[in-house]
């Protein structure tokens, strides 16, 4: 077989794109747990079995690594919300205030279940409490679309006395602490008592529907 085979050539691209992403997993690890500035590049690309050079040949610097595994995330995490979003905008399916429920549960279910793993919402929260371009990028394609949606299905529930921003406030503040109640995990367990059971989703669900979906109601009408 030739060198400059077709075959070889997709062994190493194939190879160069494991090594990528190895990068961007031990990026996103990294990344989460030590912040920007406390990150170690030589020891991302040694965690991620890649030498340093790896990191120039496919980003350029730590700044963009950081920022690929921003995209990463995002990209993950806009696949696993499109059904969500999908669900709740479909004018044919149940009354708004039945899509916005059932966007709720999905929402709880995807952020406390361990379908999106931990590293990417200490990630994400790092970001937030950085308030840099990473953040941005994850909260734009992710939290904005959905929250908007929310916010839109919402307002077909009946007339409402809030205003458009009041309402994305209500909203974003709820999708904050069901966030929080991952991410603030030893809370989680000393307060609310999970301690390392199996989370049972049900009963946050429930818990949403009935203590802030009412205040999300009660400005209607």
């Amino acid at each position: 077989m030739k060198i400059g085979s077709p075959c070889k050539a997709n062994k190493q691209q194939a190879r160069s794109e494991a090594k990528r992403a190895a990068l961007v997993e031990a990026a996103i690890d990294a990344f989460g747990a030590q912040g920007f500035e406390g990150a170690s590049l030589r020891d991302i690309a040694r965690n991620s079995g890649a030498g340093l050079a790896a990191v120039s040949y496919h980003f350029g610097g730590k700044a963009e690594l950081y920022l690929a595994a921003a995209d990463a995330i995002a990209a993950h995490l806009q696949e696993m919300t499109q059904p969500v979003l999908e669900n709740l905008t479909d004018p044919t399916g149940p009354a708004p205030a039945r899509r916005v429920e059932q966007a709720l549960d999905a929402v709880i279910s995807l952020v406390l279940s361990d379908i999106a793993p931990a590293k990417w919402l200490q990630f994400f929260s790092r970001c937030e409490m950085e308030n840099d371009e990473s953040f941005g990028r994850i909260y734009g394609r992710v939290m904005t679309p959905l929250i908007v949606a929310l916010s839109d299905v919402l307002k077909q529930a009946g007339p409402s006395h809030d205003s458009p921003g009041e309402t994305r406030t209500r909203i974003g503040a709820l999708i904050l602490l069901i966030f929080s109640l991952r991410s603030q995990r030893n809370f989680s367990t000393l307060v609310l008592g999970w301690r390392d059971e199996p989370l049972d989703l049900s009963v946050v669900q429930a818990l949403v529907k009935q203590v802030f979906l009412p205040d999300l109601y009660q400005v209607r009408g």
